[in-house]
């Protein structure tokens, strides 16, 4: 019975051994924790190149804005040269109409009609004459005491001329310039002489009128004015340059 059991254990272990080396079915090993494998790290996205930038193109210069060109100025008309030792005051109407008196009609200052610029007086016959014609006067009462002392002579006389520049539209009937010496300093008595009337007709571009004569004795002013008549109440005379001085030889009557 030993012998017996010890064959069959002998046989056993064979057979088991023979198994072993078949590949047999030795129970399977539990299989241990199975590894959670870390997950693979999405790899950072590999910067795609980006295309070489088209350069932008590069901007054009706007070409240069060709320059307005500079409004010429008008030139500044030049005023008529002033006679040596003239007398008058703002006879060339430069800035405004001071110095002058207005009994009638309506005086401004023109800056578009003149002899010589800058400007020059309109005198409009606003004003009815009474006797059917409208009237406009504008003058100036000139002080001579100061003036005669050293006023040049010519033969031993004293002699002044008196000037002015005329231009009339087509109401006008007529203009004329005066010019009367008085005894009072103020032109306001006793007339004792005056320079020849000069007239001009309506209608007429820029006339020159001029006069000369001998200075009495007796005269201390000197009154200079323009009358003027219309055919209607806008009737317009235009007056530039008006100048009282003293004579050059060649101005003698």
């Amino acid at each position: 019975m030993g012998v017996f059991m010890c064959a069959r254990v002998c046989l056993a272990f064979v057979v088991m051994m023979s198994l072993v080396a078949c590949g047999g079915g030795r129970p399977a090993d539990t299989p241990g924790p199975t590894v959670t494998a870390e997950p693979t790290e999405t790899p950072v996205p590999t910067a795609t190149l980006k295309p070489a930038d088209t350069p932008a193109p590069t901007a054009t210069a706007e070409p240069t804005d060709t320059p307005l060109p500079t409004a010429t100025a008008e030139p500044t008309p030049t005023p008529a040269p002033t006679p040596i030792a003239q007398v008058v005051k703002n006879g060339g109407f430069d800035s405004d109409t001071g110095h002058w008196d207005l009994p009638y009609g309506t005086l401004r200052r023109s800056t578009s009609e003149y002899n010589t610029g800058p400007g020059a007086a309109q005198l409009i016959t606003s004003d009815p004459d009474g006797l059917g014609d409208y009237r406009g006067t504008f003058g100036q009462c000139i002080d001579l005491r100061g003036e005669l002392v050293d006023w040049p002579e010519l033969d031993g006389q004293k002699h002044l001329t008196l000037e002015a520049h005329v231009k009339t539209d087509a109401s006008i009937a007529s203009v004329t310039l005066h010019g009367i010496f008085l005894e009072d300093a103020r032109c306001r008595i006793t007339h004792v002489g005056q320079l020849p009337l000069q007239e001009v007709a309506g209608n007429q571009d820029w006339t020159k009128v001029s006069a000369s004569v001998a200075i009495p004795d007796t005269a201390k002013s000197l009154h200079v004015f323009v009358w003027a008549t219309g055919l209607n109440n806008s009737a317009a005379v235009y007056v530039d340059d008006i100048w009282a001085y003293p004579s050059s030889p060649d101005a003698l009557p």
